[in-house]
């Protein structure tokens, strides 16, 4: 069995039923096919073909991640933040490799910290959970974890 976290082989892309057990492998949870089948094209054999989301969609992400200003919301607000870095199970396959990806989560840490520090500017008071080793299907991989911090944000609304 290969590394979690490793590129899919031909046999994971026969077929998106396929794929979406590579997906369950690789992340440990119950990944969604519809959205596998909604993020790529599928080969006119079957198999799952290229990914399929413009550049347009991620500049427009990366336009997202500009600092916000969070003063003027008057809600309480909360927000939960899981993992920021490639998938916490992927075993690097050298020192090289180990190095980048330690360097690209500070890198991205740094991004975290500011938008935390600038969420807690919202006048309607803010709950921030950090939910380590979650995915960015945070409510996917920490399911419990979500409704829990849910029913406890819940429980202090008026």
């Amino acid at each position: 069995m290969r590394a979690n976290g490793s590129e899919p082989d031909a046999s994971d892309l026969r077929s998106f039923q396929a794929f979406h057990d590579f997906k369950v492998r690789q992340n440990g949870f119950e990944y969604p096919e519809a959205q596998l089948r909604a993020s790529f094209d599928k080969n006119p054999n079957g198999s799952v073909g290229s990914y399929n989301t413009p550049d347009r969609v991620h500049n427009a992400i990366g336009r997202g991640a500009l600092p916000r200003d969070y003063s003027r919301i008057r809600v309480p607000i909360l927000a939960l933040f899981g993992t920021l870095s490639v998938n916490y199970r992927y075993q690097p396959k050298d020192a090289e490799e180990r190095t980048a990806i330690e360097e690209f989560d500070a890198a991205t840490e740094v991004y975290a910290e500011r938008d935390k520090k600038n969420l807690l500017k919202a006048k309607g008071g803010v709950r921030m959970v950090d939910l380590p080793q979650a995915d960015h299907y945070l409510f996917l991989s920490n399911e419990a974890d979500v409704l829990r911090e849910m029913r406890v944000f819940l429980a202090t609304l008026p």
